[in-house]
């Protein structure tokens, strides 16, 4: 059971990760974790809401790529009044066993939410006295080879893409985001956590280790399952060693020149906001 389930919500700032599943969403939120200042959550948000949002999330996701319902609407606005307390309650029960006790001071909380998840980002403030949300992009060239190694084709995972990409801009526009990318996290791992540590105002780890899951990843990874594996310490010349630079370059690789055009056609309008050209 959590290591901080009496603690009240208001006691916490929500540090919500808007981003893609399967899009280094991991490694980012870890890095969030590994700080002194957050409480590292042990699931998804959308997991810890447990099986009974399952249906309305997929059913919200549904309307909102069918354009049905608006980011922000009058939709989300009655979905965080009912349910903001619950999903604040459920975030905090999710906290990982003994992190209140490793991290007394700590009063900021590390929240991921992902792909459609992030058109619920109201009902998770709504239980919150504020929250921090930052956006991590990617290529969505790259994110949507994933996507079609679950079985998507290359116009799904492209309107996939799309949908969120404009989630993560209605983020960044409303709530005044800053915006991180998977690319910088490739190119140099420390210095990206080190931006993310300042421009989040959050204290680096004390030993200056980062928390990464050893897990699969690129093209062995064909399921939306969630990728189990052990939770690591790293330095900083480990975590380079352990990220593969080259991961979005061999993604787009394995796509044909139709499918990158699919994908761009439909995704690169939404995808020149974050400096996708």
């Amino acid at each position: 059971m959590p290591g901080a389930a009496a603690l009240p919500a208001s006691a916490l700032t929500p540090v919500v990760l808007c981003c893609f599943g399967r899009g280094g969403s991991s490694l980012a939120w870890r890095m969030i974790g590994s700080s002194p200042d957050v409480l590292m959550m042990s699931e998804e948000w959308h997991v810890a809401m447990g099986p009974s949002f399952t249906l309305p999330g997929r059913l919200a996701r549904r309307a909102y790529s069918a354009g049905l319902v608006a980011p922000g609407g009058a939709a989300a606005r009655v979905a965080a009044a009912l349910l903001g307390p619950t999903s604040a309650r459920r975030s905090v029960a999710a906290v990982v066993q003994g992190e209140r006790t490793a991290k007394p001071s700590a009063d900021r909380l590390a929240v991921k939410l992902m792909d459609h998840h992030i058109l619920h980002l109201p009902m998770l403030a709504a239980g919150f006295t504020a929250i921090r949300p930052l956006i991590l992009a990617r290529d969505p060239l790259a994110q949507a080879e994933s996507l079609m190694r679950s079985g998507l084709t290359a116009k799904a995972a492209g309107r996939w893409c799309a949908d969120v990409l404009r989630l993560m801009d209605w983020v960044r526009t409303h709530w005044q985001a800053p915006v991180f990318r998977f690319e910088d996290l490739l190119a140099d791992p420390a210095a990206f956590a080190d931006d993310l540590f300042a421009r989040l105002e959050l204290a680096p780890p004390r030993d200056g280790r980062l928390e990464a899951k050893r897990k699969a990843f690129g093209e062995v990874r064909i399921s939306d399952a969630p990728a189990v594996g052990p939770i690591a310490r790293l330095s900083r010349d480990e975590l380079r060693a352990f990220v593969d630079a080259e991961v979005n370059t061999k993604a787009i690789a394995r796509l044909s020149e139709a499918d990158r055009a699919a994908v761009q056609r439909i995704a690169g309008p939404h995808a020149a906001a974050f400096g996708y050209g």
